[in-house]
Parts: structure tokens; C-alpha cells; sequence
């Protein structure tokens, strides 16, 4: 049996640059399986895609809108190996595929003209 443990996504400031939610999850994500700390990974579908997301301050924000979770090992006793990573359904992998090819050039683009219009009224 494990406890469940929630973690809130805690964002640096980036110098009010575009948030990569997704960025900051992939490593936490990263982080925990280096530490040896997680027993498995696995995603569920969250929001969806967010292009043109702002935050409560205005920032510019994108997101796969995805969920990953890691379950922790119990007592903190480092795992040796690499933990498993169960697939995500079908839906949510075609999504991130097209997601990740098509979206950075989108995303890459239409962030840099907010944030350049930000820093004009400014």
C-alpha cells in the first residue's frame, strides 16, 4: 500500500518570459527518477492542449495539457533500476506525438510576438 502524495507545480519566475508548464513538469519528473524515488510513472489526460494560455499576471503560458504522475517508493528506499513507465491510452499518445512535432514551431512563434507586444505596453 503507498500513500498518494500530490504536488502543486511550483513555477520559477522566468523573467516573465512564456511558462513551459511542461518543461517544469518533465523535470520534476526527472528529478524524482535520478533521486531513485519513484516506483512508476504513468499519465492521464488533463486539459488538453493550451496555445495561447495567459496566467493571472497576463504571462503568456502553453501546456500539453497533460497529467503525469509518480508514484513514490515506499519509505523512501531508493529503487536501483529504472522504474517502469505504463503507456498512456492510445488517444493521448497519438495527441502528444502530433502535439510535440507541430506544436514547438507554433508555440515558438506565437510566444515570442505576445511577449514582445507585452514588453511594447510596457
Amino acid at each position: 500500500m503507498f500513500a498518494p502524495l500530490v504536488i502543486s507545480m511550483f513555477i520559477r519566475d522566468l523573467d516573465r518570459d512564456a511558462v513551459t508548464f511542461d518543461a517544469e513538469r518533465d523535470l520534476l519528473m526527472h528529478d524524482l527518477r535520478e533521486a531513485g524515488m519513484v516506483e512508476a510513472f504513468f499519465q492521464i489526460s488533463g486539459v488538453g492542449p493550451t496555445l495561447y494560455g495567459r496566467n493571472g499576471e497576463g504571462d503568456p503560458y502553453y501546456t500539453d495539457g497533460e497529467i503525469d504522475f509518480a508514484r513514490l517508493v515506499l519509505d523512501g528506499a531508493k529503487r536501483a533500476e529504472p522504474p517502469p513507465v505504463l503507456p498512456p491510452p492510445a488517444l493521448i499518445a497519438l495527441k502528444d506525438q502530433v502535439w510535440h512535432s507541430v506544436g514547438r514551431s507554433i508555440i515558438g512563434r506565437s510566444i515570442a510576438s505576445a511577449t514582445s507586444a507585452d514588453s511594447d505596453t510596457k
